[in-house]
């Protein structure tokens, strides 16, 4: 880009000084109202050119006087007072020089910097030999420069390229995109970010020649480390290696040398590698390689027959005897996993078919121990019970496992269901999925695929008993037709869908009675009001 506009100016000092050789000749070309100086040239109107050695082409351009070889091109450039302005050039609209050796092109560019070149629109050059490329772009400082829209620097030897970034510091380069100003306010540095007011890559300036800077990755711009890496919030601070998918390439860092990494590829574990002979060292709650002990890819050994532990500096933690058992706090577990504590006893035990399957919780109180038990009882593995009991030693039997508080049965050969469920009993009700015995409390119930319900009482041409036949029914049985006795009911119990069905048509026929009885009434009505 730096190259592109130096061309670019070249080009135009050279087309400028032609057409000055050229006009000298005649002073003036369409002279309307156009003022010269000494030696100075004009092709257009109201231009004001009072310098020496100068050239205006356009219209209303200005050179004041006691300045020479000035040329202005396009419409209502100028220079602002006869101090500053020599060999300067601008092109295009409404550009101010107010610097000597300036060069300007474009529209409402603005150069107060000897030296200074603005090209694009709204571009201000404040300081010597600075430049500013874009839009709005601005070099407030001495040597920096801006490209791109509101690019600014305000740094001596300071360089901004992008949209709303800002390099404020000596030194400093800014480089990205922002929706407001990305800013770089520390001397010597690099920024980059893009879509963010905070940076996405910083580089750290050096301690001197022969040293190298830091980077920071994320909105840190004081990295502690060569490489120094900070997350936003609510995410991790993670570096992802990843090498060419379907090769043999690894993702891997060194350390020192080759000798010391650490490495992975996809489908394979992760691998550390030392030298031969040295070990892995863990410090601050270390884990030491030592003479006898091993740490392996595939296993952790115990050394001898006294199994292996894992403990705290107060020797609590997780034991394994020579026979596989594993405890927590308990350095000779009788089961295969076995948790001790002062609080709670927790044992789970993988038994034969024909024993108990489960889990036990031991939980003590005043003159023993309350007994929990959940898994499959003795001789019925398609079982699976909660039971409880109090206890004064542990035994698997003493949980009242017959009268388990919870049961989940699998039927064998099932035709309509697979599953049954027993809640408060374990005398499970064939063809029943849940058998509960006790009390049940619901927000809501809902009964479906019932397969009658008693719409039609309202069909025209039902049957209808009459009421003299009812009262005859009831006189005799003591229930309403259709309703189950009361004896059937403590024998058989009754279902809440069925039982619902028959009371809404009861209240469907005491709703035809009514019905009746109103039309009754009315003729009854009728008759008194007519004197009959």
């Amino acid at each position: 880009m730096k190259k592109l506009s130096i061309i670019i100016i070249l080009m135009m000092i050279s087309h400028s000084l032609v057409i000055a050789q050229t006009i000298q000749q005649y002073n003036c070309i369409y002279c309307g109202e156009n003022t010269l100086g000494s030696s100075s040239s004009a092709i257009g109107i109201e231009n004001n050119n009072l310098g020496s050695y100068s050239t205006t082409i356009g219209e209303g351009n200005t050179i004041y006087e006691k300045l020479f070889s000035v040329t202005l091109i396009g419409k209502n450039n100028k220079t602002i007072n006869s101090k500053y302005g020599l060999y300067s050039t601008a092109i295009g609209m409404e550009n101010i020089v107010n610097a000597d050796k300036s060069y300007l092109i474009g529209i409402s560019d603005t150069v107060s910097g000897t030296g200074g070149v603005a090209i694009g629109t709204g571009v201000s050059v404040s300081d010597i030999y600075s430049i500013g490329i874009g839009l709005n772009s601005k070099a407030y400082d001495k040597y920096s420069v801006s490209i791109g829209n509101r690019a600014i620097t305000s740094g001596m030897n300071s360089y901004s390229f992008g949209n709303n970034v800002w390099s404020k510091s000596s030194g400093s380069i800014t480089i990205g995109t922002s929706p407001v100003y990305l800013k770089n306010e520390t001397p010597n540095s690099l920024v980059i970010g893009f879509n963010s007011d905070v940076p996405t890559f910083f580089v750290k300036s050096s301690s001197g020649v022969g040293t190298s800077g830091r980077i920071g990755i994320g909105n840190i711009t004081s990295p502690d480390y060569k490489l120094h890496i900070m997350a936003d919030n609510n995410e991790d601070a993670a570096i992802f290696l990843q090498p060419t998918e379907g090769t043999n390439y690894l993702g891997k860092i060194l350390f020192g040398d080759e000798s010391h990494s650490i490495s992975a590829k996809t489908s394979e574990p992760l691998k550390f590698f030392t030298e031969s002979g040295q070990g892995f060292s863990f410090k601050t709650g270390n884990i030491l390689q030592t003479t006898g002990y091993s740490i392996s890819t595939s296993q952790i050994k115990a050394p001898d027959a006294n199994g292996l532990s894992l403990t705290d500096q107060y020797d609590n933690g997780i034991f394994v005897d020579d026979g596989g058992n594993v405890g927590i706090g308990v350095e000779n577990p009788s089961t295969k996993f076995h948790i001790e504590d002062s609080v709670l006893s927790i044992q789970l035990r993988s038994l034969t078919q024909n024993d108990y399957a489960g889990m036990f919780i031991n939980h003590s109180i005043s003159g023993g121990q309350y007994e929990w038990y959940a898994g499959t009882p003795q001789g019925d593995a398609g079982k699976f019970v909660i039971a409880s009991k109090i206890t004064v030693t542990h035994d698997e039997a003493t949980a009242d496992i017959v009268n388990a508080g919870f049961v989940i049965k699998k039927i064998e050969n099932p035709v309509d269901l697979a599953w049954q469920v027993g809640i408060g009993t374990n005398n499970l009700q064939s063809g029943y999925i849940l058998t509960i015995d006790g009390k049940v409390t619901a927000e809501e119930v809902l009964i479906q695929n019932s397969d009658k319900w008693y719409d039609f009482v309202f069909d025209e041409g039902y049957d209808l008993p009459s009421l003299a036949g009812l009262d005859e029914y009831v006189k005799q049985h003591k229930h309403l037709p259709d309703v189950p006795t009361a004896k059937e009911v403590a024998e058989n119990g009754y279902k809440l869908g069925e039982m619902n069905g028959i009371l809404l048509k009861k209240v469907e026929e005491l709703t035809l009675y009514v019905i009746e009885q109103q039309k009754e009434i009315e003729k009854l009505k009728e008759i008194v009001g007519n004197g009959e």
